[in-house]
């Protein structure tokens, strides 16, 4: 069996090729000349007390941020980008620092980021914080306190020194004496005298 080509069968595979060719180009430029442009988001975070690292961690392929780490101490935000619509997590934590003198705060946030196209074709986002047992946070907040500094001995407020009083007593006591024993003298010497 031979194959016949027909050269207007050749021509029409080509035409109806570069066609294709033309509506694919059409259709990926129209792609990315309606592509959305980026929106950020910024996750408030507060540390009181001592100073210490906090981490924000993506979950499940969330967008990375720019800094995932930051020392701070006071206010201070992670800067978020989004360039589609979705639900994006992360993980909130204070670090432990090196001070043995502080308790670090444990809360660990959960941020959920929620994306969306509003009616005018801009993205925008919504952030929701919460700290465990699903219970709703207003921002991230973590406080470190500083450990009593001798849970032992509990401050009473008294700052006596009884190593002073303690002198102050026998130097009183021997003073005591030696007027005592002056008197019995003069007394003694004066009956003496009158005998």
């Amino acid at each position: 069996m031979k194959l016949r080509h027909d050269r207007g069968q050749v021509h029409i595979v080509r035409r109806l090729a570069a066609l294709l060719l033309e509506i694919l180009a059409v259709f990926s430029l129209s792609a990315t000349a309606f592509a959305m442009d980026a929106v950020e988001a910024e996750l408030p975070v507060t540390v009181k007390g001592a100073s210490c690292m906090v981490r924000l961690t993506p979950l499940d392929g969330a967008p990375t941020p720019e800094t995932g780490e930051m020392e701070l101490k006071g206010a201070g935000k992670f800067t978020l980008e989004f360039t589609e619509p979705g639900i994006y997590r992360y993980e909130l934590a204070a670090l432990p620092g090196q001070r043995q003198d502080v308790i670090y705060d444990t809360t660990v946030y959960q941020i959920t980021v929620t994306v969306v196209t509003g009616e005018d074709g801009v993205l925008r986002t919504l952030i929701s914080v919460s700290a465990g047992d699903e219970h709703k946070a207003d921002e991230a907040v973590f406080e470190n306190k500083l450990k009593p500094v001798n849970p032992d001995k509990p401050k009473t407020g008294d700052l006596s020194y009884p190593a002073l009083w303690s002198a102050a007593l026998l130097l009183s006591a021997a003073g005591l004496i030696a007027v005592l024993i002056l008197l019995s003298r003069m007394t003694t010497a004066k009956s003496t005298k009158n005998l």
